[in-house]
Formats: C-alpha cells, structure tokens, sequence
C-alpha cells in the first residue's frame, strides 16, 4: 500500500470519532471572506452586467471570485444577470445548480422591463434532480408569450450561507480544493457556499 498523507489520516481520524463527520471546508471559509471584501458592484437592479440569453442557450456558468457581487435585499451575493427577449411563444427556462462538493444554494429574481420584481423563486423551491448524470439542484419556470418577464437574476441568500445539508453517497471523493470527507451513513456534508456551477438552459417547449 503507498504512503498516505498525515492530513488525510487525520481526517479519516475524525471521522471516525464524530457522528457528524470531518465537515470543515476551509475553501467555503475563504469564499465568504471574499465576498464580504468584495464591494457591491452597481448602485442598482437596473445597472447590473446583464448578458443576452437567447431561445437555444444551454450552457454551464461558473459563479467565483471573478464574478460581480451585489447587495440584494435578501443579502451581499455573488450573481448570473441575464437579459430575456420578449417570448412570441411558450417557453422553457431551466436553472440548476450543480453539486461539485459544496453547492451555491440559487434563488430566482424576475425583473420586468423596468426592473421591478415581477417573481422570485427561492432556494426551498428548487429540487435535487439527475440532468446528463449529474446531480443538480434544479427548478423550472413556464414563459408565455405576453409574459413580462424581461430579466433573470441568479444568486444565493444570505441566509443559506454557512449552513448545509447532507446527500447519500458512497465513498470518499477529491474535489478542487481539497478532500472532501464524507459524515457517517452513507451521507457527504454540502456546505452552501457562495461560488458554484450554473445550469442555465431556454427552450422551446
């Protein structure tokens, strides 16, 4: 058998000795110090850096340290800002999250076309869902055409960072960052962190 790190023994350790498991992730640690030091980026919704998102778009958005913050009224986030064309037809929007060790736990901000909120779709509404043999933290929303829907913001509260919750696993994985320990049943620890990989797909129906 080849060398084993102290550090991982002593993870594997600790485990063993709390029914919790070895749950502290510096990197989440060091994510929160960063965006507390990060200045809001626009003094409002209606400045915000929003990009195009046309009917066909499917692709997977990285939220880190790069990205702009803003302080919402649910909380300082880090953020996804996306301009909607108008729908002349019913239309699809997927966003989810992906679990990658820690998880960014989103929230939904729907803006019309002056930027008043229209809708908001929290994080207790989106659902643990398999997509493309990834696990994903997962929410669909109906646009039909007429909707006023013309803006969607994609950030966490302030209120889900620093908490967690466990999913059933099996074994032990290295994600970027570190070892990831898992807690005792079966169950790998997701700290709700302020970075995280974004799903975001509109279709047709």
């Amino acid at each position: 058998m080849g060398t084993i790190s102290s550090r991982f023994l002593a993870c594997g350790l600790g485990c063993l000795l709390m029914l919790a498991g070895c749950i502290t992730l510096p990197r989440v640690d060091e994510a929160l110090q960063t965006l507390r030091a990060t200045p809001s980026c626009c003094s409002g919704l209606d400045r915000l850096p929003y990009q195009f998102l046309p009917v066909g778009h499917a692709r997977t958005h990285e939220i880190d340290r790069a990205s702009p913050a803003f302080q919402f009224p649910e909380g300082k986030s880090y953020f996804l800002a996306f301009r909607i064309a108008e729908p002349d037809k019913a239309l699809r929007l997927y966003v989810g999250s992906y679990y990658a060790g820690d998880i960014f736990m989103p929230m939904l901000t729907l803006l019309d076309e002056r930027f008043d909120v229209v809708r908001q779709v929290q994080a207790g509404e989106f659902q643990r869902v398999e997509a493309r043999g990834r696990y994903q933290f997962g929410n669909t929303l109906q646009l039909e055409p007429g909707d006023s829907v013309r803006y969607l913001i994609v950030h966490t509260p302030s209120n889900e960072l620093g908490r967690f919750h466990d999913t059933p696993t099996v074994g032990t994985g290295v994600m970027a960052g570190g070892v990831v320990a898992m807690s005792g049943g079966g169950a790998m620890r997701r700290n709700h962190s302020p970075f995280g990989k974004i799903r975001v797909e509109l279709s047709d129906r």
